[in-house]
């Protein structure tokens, strides 16, 4: 085989493989996407002003606590500020033994649902629009549970 039909061989997969790892690597990233886009930015312009957040154990309701302290809402809001997530296509490998349901509330009722489970997974319903991201997600970064914990603690 001439040496210029090698190269061109070797061009062509070069230029398939680079094609099929950027196509990989864009559907990856475009999968991706923040809680601050799919949630805080929703809110945004809406005052906030309780969460109801119940504490599930095998999904029946454990305990359930209203935050108006606009401090607390803050801290809890704060906590999901650059925290990236990625979309879910099942709730297969969803831990559903314990969860937390947040219900963010402004005085015109409840706007956004984010129920957290464990192995970092979460639901977001949208109750504000009808073009939303409802759905499960996967996160990436993860949230840290503890202020929501702590609420449940005597």
């Amino acid at each position: 085989m001439k040496k210029s039909n090698i190269i061109f061989i070797l061009a062509i997969i070069l230029i398939l493989g680079g094609s099929l790892f950027a196509k990989n690597l864009y559907d990856k990233k475009s999968n991706e996407d923040t809680l601050d886009n799919l949630v805080l930015d929703k809110i945004a312009g809406n005052t906030i002003t309780s969460i109801d957040i119940a504490h599930y154990l095998e999904n029946d309701i454990s305990t359930e606590k209203t935050v108006t302290d606009p401090n607390e809402i803050k801290a809890i809001i704060e906590e999901f500020e650059n925290k990236r997530v990625e979309k879910s296509s099942s709730l297969k490998e969803v831990d559903k033994e314990e969860s937390y349901s947040l219900h963010l509330k402004t005085e015109q009722g409840t706007i956004f649902i984010i129920i957290l489970y464990a192995n970092n997974y979460t639901l977001l319903f949208n109750e504000i629009s009808n073009i939303n991201k409802d759905g499960t997600y996967k996160m990436i970064d993860s949230i840290n549970k503890d202020k929501i914990v702590e609420m449940f603690n005597p």
